[in-house]
Order: structure tokens, then C-alpha cells, then sequence
């Protein structure tokens, strides 16, 4: 059922082919009504951005939306925005998407482990990654053509070493397992776990940067965000218009891994970013059992793939 209904919601198609530009709550033009509260200056480096954009999604007002229509009550907050996040259908809150990916995160962790310690896999584990890769394109209503065992190993290998063979593959589904493959090195000190830089993640870090440049009297994104581009798709509110010309990141994994590096400072920024009282700015990640702890990448990805969608 819930890989009926991830596929069903993977292919929604807006009604119009129009690029726009609007808020959560599709309505409001982005910084007509939401004047982000930090804008840096034109000659900041890029960590200016990263402070902009997260105070930005922190102080944002979201609406979750469900077929283009609100659903609940808006909130604020990167905490509450993790909490109102469904997929694919509002009845599969974050939690229950939690619970179905931890499996499925387990057995990567293994298998990536493996090929991190420089060791190779075996007949089981080849059949286990193949298994897995099938069972996270089901989740995200993503189905792939016939793959290999060898096909996994490779985008395990560019994931965590960065290490890219030209027949790595990279796709929307891909750039799914290319996440998972790599959260264990959350743990990793200098590690780089990969977002899934989709459709949703994309127009969503996309529109926020292309603003906050323009404002700073920039004409171009590629100084400062070498690599970084935009995924098409149409659904929900995009595509979305841009003042800037950003490249096209589909199946490029160059713009994955300049990507993954952008949100690794988005998490550093959350977790370890304090006021004048010494205080956490801003607030932990919600996780199962009314728990909280530092922000991940695979959290801050779930509130960017909603503020994209």
C-alpha cells in the first residue's frame, strides 16, 4: 500500500508547465510578504548563507501542503516543521516514515561499513544490497530498471568516498540510496553523509539561495556555490522561477556531492550555533519516543523536501 501510494504521489504533475515562484502556503510571492530576516553582504563567504538560510527556515512561517491544498495549521520552527512532515500520505506521519526507513537504515550501515573498512562483499551481501536498494525504491514510489548488485555497490562507493566510477548511476531514486548508504557517517568525524538532492531538496535550498544572492547584489550562484544546481520536476510549487541561472544537477554527481557538503554546514550550523546566554539558538531534532538530539543530515532533509515540495 504505502508503495501504491508513494508512486502515486512521486508523479503528481502541476496542472500548469508555468515556473513559480510562491510561499508554503501558495500564496504569497517569496520575499514580498517574507522578508528573510538575515541578508549578508555581497562580498560574505558562504557560511553568511548557510546563517541566513537556516534563521530564514527557522523563523518562516510553513504550511504543509497535500495535493497543492493546505493541510493542518501552519508552524514555525525547523523542530515543528520536522514534526508536520508526511510521506506520502498525511496518515504516514515523519514517525511512521521513521520506523519503515530504520531497517532499511540498518542494513546499509552494514554494507556500507564493509566497503568503508576497504573490505568486499560477498554473495549474501551483494543479494542484501540489491534487496534493500529494491525495498527503498518501493518506499519513495521510485522504481527502477534492472540493476546489479555491482550497480549498488557503485553509487556506495561515490557515496561514501566520494570516489565516483563513471557507471555510478544517480537519478531521483538513486540520490535516495546514496543517502542512505552514507548516514553512518554521521558518526564520522570530517564524514559527509550525502543528501538526497531530488526535485524537493533542490528547489528548496535553490529558491532560498537565488533570493538571498540577489539581495546581496549578486548576478551569478557559481562563485560561491560551485556545483551546487537545480533538479527539475513539476509537482506541488514547482517548477519554480529563479532570478539567477543555476545549472541542472539531474544526474550529476558533482552537484550531489557540493550539495551534500552545503548541508553538512546547515547541520553544524543547528547544532552547534548558541546566543548571547550560551544557549542552543536553535532547537534539537525531534526523534521517536518524545526524544531529542542533534540534527542530521537525513532530518534537515525531510524539512527542506517539504519546504520544496
Amino acid at each position: 500500500m504505502i508503495f501504491a501510494e508513494a508512486h502515486i504521489q512521486a508523479d503528481i504533475e502541476s496542472t500548469s508547465s508555468d515556473p513559480i515562484v510562491i510561499d508554503d502556503a501558495g500564496i504569497d510571492i517569496i520575499g514580498e510578504d517574507i522578508y528573510p530576516p538575515l541578508i549578508p553582504e555581497k562580498h560574505d563567504k558562504q557560511e553568511a548563507y548557510v546563517e541566513a538560510l537556516v534563521e530564514w527556515i527557522q523563523e518562516d512561517p510553513f504550511q504543509p501542503l497535500y495535493h497543492r491544498q493546505p493541510h493542518g495549521n501552519p508552524v514555525s520552527g525547523w523542530d515543528e516543521r520536522l514534526l508536520a512532515t508526511f510521506w506520502p500520505k498525511p496518515r504516514s506521519s515523519y514517525m511512521v516514515i521513521s520506523h519503515l526507513a530504520d531497517p532499511l537504515l540498518y542494513r546499509c550501515n552494514l554494507l556500507a561499513k564493509a566497503l568503508y573498512d576497504g573490505k568486499t562483499w560477498d554473495h549474501e551481501d551483494e543479494v542484501l544490497a540489491v534487496k534493500t536498494c529494491t525495498e527503498i525504491f518501493m518506499l519513495y514510489g521510485l522504481p527502477q530498471r534492472v540493476f546489479t548488485a555491482d550497480d549498488v555497490k557503485n553509487v556506495f562507493i561515490a557515496s561514501v568516498m566520494e570516489k565516483v566510477d563513471s557507471r555510478a548511476k544517480m537519478n531521483s531514486g538513486w540520490t535516495k540510496v546514496a543517502a542512505y548508504a552514507s548516514a553512518f557517517l554521521e558518526d564520522i568525524e570530517g564524514g559527509v553523509p550525502q543528501v538526497s538532492w531530488n526535485s524537493r531538496v533542490s528547489a528548496s535550498i535553490v529558491s532560498r539561495l537565488d533570493f538571498l544572492l540577489v539581495e546581496a547584489g549578486h548576478k551569478s550562484p557559481k562563485k560561491l556555490f560551485p556545483g551546487i544546481g537545480i533538479v527539475e520536476a513539476w509537482g506541488g510549487t514547482r517548477p519554480r522561477e529563479f532570478s539567477l541561472k543555476w545549472p541542472n544537477a539531474y544526474r550529476n554527481w558533482d552537484a550531489q556531492h557540493a550539495a551534500s557538503h552545503f548541508v553538512v554546514k546547515i547541520r553544524d550550523h543547528l547544532n552547534n550555533t548558541v546566543d548571547e546566554h550560551g544557549n542552543k539558538r536553535y532547537p534539537e531534532m525531534p526523534k521517536a519516543g518524545k526524544k531529542s538530539g542533534l540534527w542530521t543530515i537525513r532530518g534537515i532533509q525531510q524539512v527542506l523536501s517539504a519546504d520544496g515540495y
